[in-house]
């Protein structure tokens, strides 16, 4: 059979599902971990046309996956995609911490055991490239290849809500991609390991079946336009399609091992979003009034020289989340 074989955690996920896509199209196999029958069930459906080129092995915690011996068996390229959700837990170290950092080490571990592996990609965040008090700066330029380490106080006082999770979510990221540094500096491994930082990811969903299953950036875009207060984040999104595109990109793109890759899409504000809202969806009564705000920016250099992506256009993508939540809440 023809085409690598590729392994990818979090595959029934928000990203995870296109990024098997791309794959099979690029004509590669996939090898998928997903934390039961029925997210397999989910995978399959979604590609039915595909079946014969797609495997499942269900692993219901991805931080034990060294547990699944043979889960890497034959594998050319592997995508860690799985980890926690800022609006997943409320513990810091059980539900932010450690599942992050376990997880990527166990991937890591794993891939190591296996001689087959030409490259692992680890699929962390743009805040594990900034302080954790970057998070409430704006504007805030955020660089990558730097190699600097952020200091985090896992005692620290969080605030309540959705700056405290995010916060926490931000503390797991850092701590887990220092983790794997070390790891890497510590086993040399014969594969390349390159990361991946995307921005806020939104777009249209391959999961989402209801609008109660609206989550993630998509709610906080939606809820956003229906508010009248500040926007909850600065505006640096990224079109879930590009960024599994880049993904895909990476299988035989030539990267430095130890590269990081910021993903992000053309350089947006919220007034702009509000404003293509209104005059697009008038059904929507759009009531977010932002004003012209400064934003996050975040260093591209080493995503354009080794991806030479082509970004969607931020209307366009604004356009294709806001088509699929009008149908899913007219009907």
């Amino acid at each position: 059979m023809s085409g690598h074989l590729v392994f990818i955690t979090g595959a029934s996920g928000f990203i995870g599902t296109y990024l098997i896509g791309d794959v099979l199209k690029a004509g590669h196999r996939v090898r998928v971990a997903v934390r039961s029958e029925e997210k397999a069930q989910l995978i399959k459906e979604l590609y039915p046309s595909a079946l014969d080129r797609i495997e499942s092995v269900i692993v219901s915690d991805i931080s034990q996956l060294l547990t699944f011996q043979g889960a890497l068996k034959g594998v050319d390229y592997v995508f860690h995609l799985a980890g926690p959700m800022v609006d997943k837990g409320t513990d810091l170290t059980r539900d932010f911490v450690d599942p992050v950092v376990r997880g990527t080490l166990s991937i890591l571990e794993l891939s190591a055991q296996e001689n087959s592996i030409r490259k692992v990609v680890i699929v962390s965040s743009f805040v594990s490239l900034m302080p954790l008090d970057g998070i409430v700066r704006s504007p805030f330029h955020i660089k990558a290849n730097t190699g600097e380490r952020f200091v985090v106080n896992l005692n620290m006082d969080f605030p309540e809500g959705l700056p405290g999770q995010l916060l926490k979510y931000q503390t797991g990221k850092i701590v887990a991609h220092q983790a794997y540094r070390d790891w890497v500096k510590k086993a040399n491994p014969k594969f390349d390991v390159v990361t991946v930082h995307p921005s806020q990811v939104f777009g249209p969903s391959l999961v989402q079946k209801s609008a109660d299953e609206l989550s993630g950036v998509n709610y906080l875009m939606w809820v956003t336009l229906h508010s009248n207060g500040p926007p909850m984040t600065p505006f640096l999104m990224v079109d879930v399609r590009d960024v599994s595109r880049a993904l895909a990109r990476i299988i035989d793109a030539v990267v430095p091992s130890g590269t990081e890759l910021p993903l992000t899409g053309p350089f947006h504000t919220w007034k702009q979003f509000a404003s293509f809202a209104k005059a697009n969806y008038p059904s929507l009564n759009v009531k977010f009034d932002a004003e012209e705000e400064p934003t996050w920016t975040i260093d591209m250099g080493a995503t354009d020289k080794f991806l030479a992506m082509e970004w969607t256009a931020m209307e366009d993508s604004i356009e294709a989340f806001l088509d699929q939540q009008v149908a899913f809440f007219k009907a």
